[in-house]
C-alpha cells in the first residue's frame, strides 16, 4: 500500500529546539501534501511578483508626478519606468500560469508517491525563485526610475544614460523566470511509476534528495530576504537623504552633500526669460561651458541650471539642451514683452532652491551665478582658505555706488550701514548652499520693494535689481570679496584689455571696430542677434582680422591697442568653437 500517514507515523523528537531539529523539519516536510507546496509556490510567485510591481511603481510614480508638476515634458517619455514595473508582475503570471498547467492530479494512492513530492518542492522552488528575483527588480526598477524622473527634470541629457541601468535593473527579473521555468520542467506529478513508493520506514530517515533540498530550500529563503531587506535599507537611505534636505535646523537650512563626490564642486546657475535674444546668448555660454568641462580642473564644474522664469504656453526650444528649471514668472506678459523681467529674477531662484532641496539636487560644494553673455575660458579657481567658505565672492561693477544713493538705501535697508553695501550684484557671485538661502529671500524682497516705488526705479535705473542683491548680502552680514587685483571672475571687453586671472569673459558691452575716418572694419555686439532664427541655429561669428597698429578705433572712439585685439579675438574664437558644437534646433510652436 502507498505511504498515507497514519498514527503510528510519527516523529519521536530529540532534545534540541525544533527550529534546529533538522530531522523533524524533514518528518514535518515529508507529512504536508505535496500539493500544498505546490500551491504555496504558485501563490508566493503571484504575490511576491506584484508586490514587486507595485511597490516600484509607488516609488518611481510618486517622484514622476511631483516632478512632472514643474516640468511636464519628463512625463511621456518617464512612463517607460512604469511600465518596466509592470513587466515584473506579468513575469510573475507568466511563471505561475506555467507552474500551475504542470500540477496534474494523481489517484490517492500516488499522492504521498515520491513522484509527486519532487514535483511539489520543485513547484515551489520555482516559484520562490521567480517571486524573489521579481521583488527584487520591481525594488531596483523603481528607485532607478525615481531617479531617471527627478535627473531628467534637472538635466534632460541624463535620461538616457540612466534608461540604461533602468533596463539592466528590470534584466533582473527574467533570471528568475528562466532559472523559474527550468526548475518547472523537473515537475511531473504522474511520473510515480519511475520513483519507488514511500513507506512508513523512510519517516526520520531522510533520502539524500530531502537532505539536499532543505538546505538549498532554507538558503534560498534567506537569500530572498537578505535581498528585499537590502531594497529596503536603499529605500530608507533615499527617504533619509530627502528628510535631511528638508529638515532645518537651528534656522539655517542644511545643505546635501553626495558622499564621495569631489572636493569643492561647482553647480553654475543663470536665469533667463527666455526671449530669442537671451537663448542665442544662453546656448554660447552653455556651449563654452562644456568646453572648459573637458580642461584641466573642469571636473569641478559638475553641474548647470539654467532657470528659466517663463510660463508654460510655449514649448522651451532650449530644454533638450540645456539643464533647464522653470520657475512660474511674477510678469506672464514679459513673454511677450515687459518693461523690466529681471525684477522676476530673485523670485525665481527662490523657486528653484525650495523645488531642488525637495528634489534632492543640491549635492555641490558651491553655487556659481552667472549672466547669459558669459564667454567661459578655463574653469574657475575655487577660494581657498580655512574661512573661504564663509565669504561670498564676486565682482566689482563700476556703475554701482551704494554711497552715491543714500536716501534710496536708507528706504531699503533702514538703520543699515551704507558703506557695507557692496558694488555687485548676483552675478557673477560664487557662494555656498548656505549663504545663498540666507540672501535670496532679502534679495526677493528687496527687488519687491524697489519695483513698488517709482522714485528708486527712476533713480537707480536698469541696475535696481543688482542694488536689491547687494543690500540683501550686507542685510545677512556676509562678507562679499570683490577684490580687483585677485579677479578670477570675469572681464568686459573692451574696457578691459586682456583676460588675466578671470575665467570668463562678459561681452556687454559693444566690439566694433572702425578706422580712423569711421569707415567700418569689423564688429560684434550681441544686439546684433536678435531674430528668433540666430537663437535656433546660431551662426558663426566673423573672425576678427589680423592686427593693424594704430589704423583702428572702437565704436566710442578709443584707439584698438595690441592687447585689446588679442583679448577680443581670444573671445571671438571660443565662441565659434562653442558654435561648431551646437545643433540646429527646431522652432518651438504652441500646442
Amino acid at each position: 500500500m502507498p505511504y498515507q500517514g497514519n498514527e503510528t507515523d510519527t516523529y519521536s523528537g530529540s532534545d534540541l529546539p525544533w527550529f534546529l531539529d533538522i530531522q523533524w523539519l524533514i518528518w514535518l516536510f515529508q507529512n504536508i501534501s505535496p500539493y500544498y507546496w505546490a500551491a504555496l509556490g504558485v501563490g508566493l510567485c503571484v504575490g511576491l511578483s506584484v508586490i514587486g510591481a507595485a511597490w516600484g511603481m509607488f516609488i518611481t510614480g510618486s517622484s514622476l508626478v511631483g516632478a512632472g508638476i514643474r516640468e511636464p515634458r519628463i512625463t511621456s517619455k518617464n512612463l517607460i519606468s512604469i511600465i518596466f514595473c509592470e513587466a515584473v508582475a506579468i513575469y510573475g503570471v507568466i511563471v505561475a500560469i506555467i507552474l500551475n498547467t504542470k500540477t496534474d492530479a494523481v489517484s490517492k494512492e500516488d499522492a504521498n508517491s515520491l513522484a509527486t513530492y519532487n514535483s511539489g518542492f520543485a513547484v515551489l522552488g520555482a516559484g520562490l525563485t521567480a517571486g524573489f528575483a521579481n521583488l527584487a527588480c520591481g525594488l531596483s526598477v523603481g528607485i532607478v526610475g525615481s531617479s531617471a524622473a527627478l535627473s531628467d527634470a534637472a538635466n534632460s541629457t541624463l535620461f538616457v544614460k540612466i534608461l540604461i541601468v533602468e533596463i539592466f535593473a528590470s534584466a533582473l527579473g527574467l533570471f528568475g523566470v528562466i532559472v523559474g521555468i527550468i526548475m518547472a520542467g523537473n515537475v511531473n506529478f504522474t511520473a510515480y511509476g519511475q520513483y519507488p513508493r514511500r513507506s512508513p520506514a523512510a519517516v526520520g530517515k531522510p533520502t539524500s534528495s530531502y537532505a539536499v533540498f532543505l538546505p538549498a530550500c532554507l538558503a534560498s529563503v534567506l537569500v530572498g530576504y537578505a535581498i528585499f531587506g537590502s531594497f529596503v535599507e536603499l529605500s530608507q537611505m533615499r527617504s533619509t537623504i530627502h528628510e535631511q534636505n528638508n529638515n532645518n535646523k537651528d534656522g539655517k537650512t542644511q545643505s546635501l552633500r553626495v558622499q564621495g563626490s569631489s572636493k569643492d564642486t561647482i553647480h553654475t546657475l543663470c536665469t533667463t526669460n527666455g526671449s530669442p535674444y537671451q537663448n542665442y546668448q544662453m546656448r554660447i555660454a552653455y556651449g563654452t561651458y562644456r568646453l572648459i568641462q573637458k580642461m584641466p580642473g573642469g571636473e569641478r564644474h559638475t553641474a548647470f541650471t539654467r532657470i528659466l522664469h517663463r510660463t508654460a504656453r510655449d514649448p522651451d526650444p532650449l530644454a533638450d539642451e540645456i539643464p533647464t528649471f522653470r520657475a512660474d514668472p511674477l510678469q506672464p506678459e514679459c513673454d511677450d514683452w515687459c518693461e523690466y523681467p529681471v525684477s522676476d529674477r530673485a523670485n525665481a531662484v527662490n523657486q528653484f532652491w525650495k523645488y531642488a532641496q525637495e528634489a534632492g539636487l543640491l549635492r555641490e560644494d558651491w553655487y556659481y551665478m552667472i549672466e547669459s553673455d558669459y564667454v567661459f575660458m578655463k574653469p574657475l579657481d575655487i577660494p581657498q582658505g580655512s574661512d573661504a567658505r564663509k565669504k561670498a565672492w564676486g565682482f566689482s561693477f563700476s556703475y554701482i555706488h551704494p554711497v552715491a544713493h543714500p536716501q534710496e538705501m536708507e528706504i531699503l535697508y533702514p538703520g543699515g550701514d551704507v558703506n557695507a553695501i557692496p558694488s555687485s550684484g548676483p552675478a557673477p557671485i560664487l557662494m555656498t548652499l548656505d549663504n545663498w538661502l540666507r540672501v535670496t529671500n532679502d534679495w526677493e524682497d528687496m527687488a519687491a520693494k524697489i519695483e513698488a516705488n517709482d522714485a528708486i526705479k527712476k533713480k537707480l535705473g536698469w541696475v535696481r535689481e543688482m542694488y536689491g542683491f547687494s543690500i540683501a548680502v550686507a542685510k545677512n552680514g556676509i562678507e562679499l570679496d570683490t577684490t580687483k587685483e585677485d579677479n578670477r571672475f570675469i572681464v568686459q571687453p573692451p574696457a578691459d584689455d586682456s583676460l588675466g586671472k578671470a575665467h570668463a569673459f562678459h561681452y556687454t558691452q559693444c566690439t566694433i571696430f572702425k578706422t580712423m575716418d569711421d569707415k567700418d572694419v569689423w564688429g560684434y555686439d550681441k544686439r546684433f542677434h536678435t531674430d528668433p532664427s540666430d537663437a535656433l541655429q546660431v551662426p558663426k561669428i566673423d573672425p576678427v582680422p589680423p592686427f593693424k597698429e594704430g589704423q583702428w578705433k572702437f565704436i566710442e572712439g578709443n584707439p584698438v591697442t595690441r592687447k585689446n585685439h588679442e583679448s577680443i579675438s581670444m573671445m571671438i574664437n571660443q565662441m565659434n568653437r562653442a558654435i561648431e558644437t551646437l545643433k540646429p534646433l527646431k522652432a518651438a510652436h504652441r500646442s
